[in-house]
């Protein structure tokens, strides 16, 4: 079960992942759990990101407008899409995603703040080393 503080966005459940599997992501850096997400939220996520569906924002962040988050979510920075109720429920607090989430989190891991949009036209060249982490 997955308790989850909208006011402070941070949630708490069992942990998931196996010693082992934690190992193995921090020697990789990256998990990949395959068809946790369904095609259905998958293909509204793309809608979403592509403009096609209208945003309907859980909350307003002070000092902001729906302008304001129409140009964030067209940016290579869409971080308004954690604002969107059927993203925090279907994909952020999706049982598996959660559960390994707390693994490599601990306690109270908060939800996060900042999404990078990396979808590029094939072929493109190979990014260069950078942080995506908030």
């Amino acid at each position: 079960m997955i308790t989850y503080d909208e006011v402070g966005r941070t949630f708490d459940c069992d942990p998931t992942l196996t010693d082992t599997q934690v190992r193995d992501f921090c020697r990789r850096g990256y998990l990949l759990l395959q068809g946790v997400v369904s095609d259905e939220i998958n293909q509204r996520t793309c809608d979403y990101l592509e403009g096609k569906i209208p945003a309907n924002p859980s909350f307003m962040p002070i000092g902001k407008t729906h302008e304001d988050l129409d140009r964030i979510r067209a940016s290579h920075e869409p971080s308004t899409i954690f604002l969107e109720d059927w993203f925090v429920e279907h994909v952020l607090l999706n049982p598996q995603l959660a559960g390994a989430m707390r693994s490599l989190l601990g306690v109270q891991a908060g939800l996060p703040i900042l999404a990078s949009h990396h979808g590029v036209d094939s072929p493109a060249p190979a990014q260069g080393w950078h942080r995506d982490a908030d």
